[in-house]
């Protein structure tokens, strides 16, 4: 039996790749398999792919041309048989007992969903026992209204393992076609069934922050339109929530406004009344919104608000030293 089937999205990542793949093919759970899905690279990734594949009886290589993450993370999970699943980018690494911690947690519990860490943190984990701690197996609601409250709430995939078995029953996939993806699966993740999920205070996955043209890094028009389509579909998702799942999901959406408000920041100044326009339409059209901002605590709603009704202030405020950096000459 596959414990685990570790997915993996590959695009234009060689300088990077051999290090991610030697912390999943080292892994000190047996059983595992490890599945990259090349996303139509051009720069060599894929030769190091086909490489590990030949050597390695368990990982799985498929090709697609490029679609985007989103796509590359449903076409992995259609193709994984493990009993759980466990995402990883790229151009990250994770600890060589990632996979057993996990996994065992995860049996040992119960749990449908175990999260873990940054390893990036590992000193604050270690010099503070309450940092991000969350204590007991929860429902999937109370885990991330608890998360939410202590700042906690990982919007990320990469951080969880999670049973195939409650992806697949719940229907849970990621938007195709769009950035910022991760919003809307992961309100679907604590929201979809009252599964349970478990925190460990385990720093197991490198995040590489200063990566040259990754997602986080690079902004463009295309990902402040996206990240509306986000929000837009997690509108009608929300739509057929009730009771906790609906008030966990104001929540969530209010931290979605906040981090569209971050993207705006950065956008080309010949793009921002446009792309404000239309986050003001949708926020418009929706009767929740104003719960959801509600929600926020007091600075981050002030500076939703302002991105509503005092932009220029918000500019100045936030983005001024963005704006200069771009703009001087």
């Amino acid at each position: 039996m596959i414990k685990v089937s570790i997915i993996v999205p590959v695009y234009n990542v060689k300088d990077y790749l051999e290090e991610c793949l030697n912390s999943l093919v080292n892994q000190t759970l047996s059983d595992i398999e490890i599945v990259l899905v090349n996303d139509g690279s051009t720069d060599g990734s894929d030769v190091i792919c086909e490489h590990y594949a030949s050597e390695y009886k368990n990982v799985t290589y498929i090709t697609q041309q490029n679609q985007g993450q989103s796509v590359a993370r449903n076409v992995g999970v259609s193709r994984a048989i493990g009993e759980y699943i466990l995402f990883v980018d790229s151009d990250d690494y994770v600890v060589l007992n990632a996979c057993e911690r996990l996994y065992n947690t995860a049996v040992q519990t119960g749990a449908d969903i175990v999260s873990g860490d940054i390893l990036n943190e590992k000193d604050k984990i270690d010099g503070d026992s309450s940092f991000r701690r969350i204590d007991g197996v929860l429902s999937t609601i109370d885990y991330a209204d608890k998360a939410i409250e202590i700042g906690a709430y990982d919007i990320v995939p990469w951080l969880r393992l999670v049973k195939r078995s409650y992806l697949i029953e719940n229907g849970i996939s990621f938007l195709e076609g769009c950035f910022y993806e991760d919003q809307e699966y992961t309100l679907k993740l604590f929201t979809k069934d009252l599964g349970t999920a478990v925190k460990l205070q385990f720093p197991f996955y490198y995040y590489r922050m200063t990566r040259a043209g990754s997602t986080t890094n690079h902004t463009s028009l295309k990902k402040s339109t996206d990240f509306l389509k986000v929000l837009s579909s997690m509108h009608a998702y929300v739509k057929g929530l009730e009771d906790k799942a609906l008030r966990l999901s104001y929540k969530v959406l209010g931290i979605a406004y906040y981090h569209f408000v971050s993207v705006w920041l950065k956008q080309e100044r010949k793009y921002l009344k446009g792309v404000r326009k239309e986050f003001i339409n949708l926020i418009n059209s929706c009767e929740f919104a104003n719960l959801a901002i509600n929600t926020l605590p007091s600075n981050l709603k002030k500076t939703v608000v302002a991105m509503i009704k005092r932009p220029k202030t918000l500019i100045l405020k936030y983005g001024l030293r963005n704006f200069l950096k771009r703009f001087k000459g």
